[in-house]
């Protein structure tokens, strides 16, 4: 899952596998990981709390647990290290997401958040050309979905939901390339329980930008590949640009020509690699996380927003339509 992907990403930072402790509730899931990558038996924990076996020895934590288990993880390490990485969706209930920035933030630790796509060359050259009247346009497919999951994943009360744990992704890179949305309006096709539904899309409003969003959950076009993306930004009395998947790089255009933007995106790399390393060289004090726990708080009151309003939404066929919601945070 999530957690061994982050071993990967500091063996691949320097970190030798001896310095490397692993948690994890489950016994087996621990040993084997540790097998795999090289890591001491004396340097891995499993149980219920078995974080708290790493006070003292660590300097830096990974937190790649489903999202409801991360508050309790943040409360009980926050004073003890230098800095937290937390994947996405930061945690499943807007209180706790609020918690976790207070805590993070009361006691000076680094926080950093799992955005993958804040890392890729290609968003940050999108980022840069972005000016007033800018349409952007983003379809977005997920090859799998959770309407069959047997996990926490598929349950909206556990953080497990298509808007909060898949869309999430999008909702960040749309914040990361236009900033703070005004308000946000979506509709949905085929939806089951809150937040679980077959296709999502969206109007971000902005005071001079706005974005229309597609994401099609459960397509199997993406087969192993964790999806496919497809993202257009169109300038007033510019030449449009696309960006899009084209596995294992993204390739990206302004009007006919391909764009060099220098390091080739390989998803490989973006994640959660260069993640990593951004986040050891923000905890040595050297730049910034590119996204932190308040940018991981502000798309979890997004996602919300869009569940919300779908949940009270007007129903025709297939489809449920949500009314139009205003964003405001509290952090």
């Amino acid at each position: 899952g999530a957690g061994r992907s982050h071993v990967r990403g500091y063996l691949e930072n320097g970190i030798s596998a001896k310095d490397l402790y692993l948690c994890d509730v489950d016994r087996s899931r621990a040993t084997e990981a540790a097998r795999e990558f090289g890591v001491p038996a004396e340097n891995v924990f499993h149980g219920d709390g078995c974080h708290l076996d790493l006070v003292g020895r660590v300097d830096v934590v990974s937190i790649a647990t489903p999202p409801f288990e991360r508050l309790r993880i943040v409360e009980d390490l926050a004073q003890h290290v230098r800095g937290l990485l937390i994947e996405k969706p930061i945690a499943h209930r807007l209180e706790d997401a609020v918690r976790i920035v207070d805590v993070v933030k009361g006691y000076r630790t680094v926080d950093a958040m799992v955005y993958n796509l804040r890392y890729s060359p290609v968003f940050d050259y999108l980022r840069r050309i972005v000016a007033e009247g800018s349409v952007l346009s983003v379809y977005h497919e997920f090859g799998f979905d959770y309407f069959s999951s047997e996990s926490w994943r598929g349950r909206p009360e556990l953080g497990g939901d298509h808007i909060v744990e898949l869309d999430i992704h999008v909702i960040d890179y749309v914040r990361y390339l236009l900033g703070e949305p005004v308000a946000v309006q979506s509709y949905a096709y085929r939806c089951r329980g809150e937040g679980m539904c077959r296709d999502v899309y969206a109007v971000f409003y902005y005071d001079r930008r706005i974005a229309n969003i597609s994401i099609k959950h459960g397509t199997g076009r993406s087969g192993d590949r964790y999806f496919y993306m497809d993202v257009s930004l169109h300038r007033p009395g510019e030449e449009s640009c696309r960006a899009f998947t084209e596995w294992p790089e993204f390739r990206l255009f302004c009007g006919s020509r391909e764009v060099d933007v220098g390091e080739k995106h390989v998803w490989r790399n973006i994640y959660i690699t260069s993640v990593v390393r951004n986040f050891l060289s923000s905890v040595k004090g050297l730049e910034k996380p590119r996204a932190d726990t308040v940018d991981g708080y502000r798309d979890l009151v997004i996602a919300f927003r869009i569940r919300e309003t779908l949940a009270k939404g007007l129903r025709a066929g297939d489809y449920v339509i949500g009314g139009v919601a205003e964003i405001q945070y509290e952090r």
